[in-house]
């Protein structure tokens, strides 16, 4: 339970109705701070994590890079040659 300490040994006149706002404000805010956390989950749900774009980037960039390095066609056609036996 959140109490206000006062710094005397004696319960002050409004004591409580101050701790019961104080509780009362505390847990408003914490459902506001949990809605906001649902909300925002919901939105992100659908998106890709930042890891999972640079992943997927990376992997296209070393695909790119492959194709242009290794050719499409390694060995040569055998036309026009004398011994294609």
């Amino acid at each position: 339970m959140l109490s206000l300490r006062t710094g005397k040994a004696g319960r002050q006149k409004g004591e409580d109705h101050v701790n019961a706002y104080a509780i009362f404000a505390v847990n408003e805010h914490l459902e506001y701070l949990l809605d906001e956390a649902a909300h925002n989950r919901a939105v992100n749900a659908g998106k890709p994590s930042f890891f999972q774009r640079i992943g997927k980037s990376v992997e296209s960039l070393r695909l790119s890079v492959a194709n242009a390095i290794v050719p499409t066609q390694v060995l040569p056609k055998l036309e026009d040659y004398p011994y294609r036996g």
